[in-house]
């Protein structure tokens, strides 16, 4: 089962995210579980999974972390026909 993890203090409509979440998951057959959390950071440290996040400090101290954001990035740009 693959986790989503928030930042609970961060987001100013909780439930409203991790309803939009389920939802997402829901349409793509993701096995997410969805948890809210005062303390994300450390949950992303400590439990050694794959991280996505722009945070250095989290960066520097998970285990392993995609860069979610220059894939985006750069499939967009492919879709577009640019240069990269």
């Amino acid at each position: 089962m693959k986790d989503k993890v928030e930042d609970k203090p961060a987001l100013k409509n909780r439930g409203k995210m991790k309803a939009l979440c389920y939802e997402v998951a829901s349409e793509n057959n993701f096995p997410w579980e969805i948890h809210l959390d005062n303390a994300a950071d450390k949950f992303l440290i400590e439990n050694n999974r794959l991280t996505c996040s722009s945070d250095a400090w989290i960066l520097n101290e998970c285990g392993s972390w995609f860069n979610l954001g220059g894939y985006i990035l750069t499939s967009y740009m492919r879709m577009e026909g640019q240069i990269i």
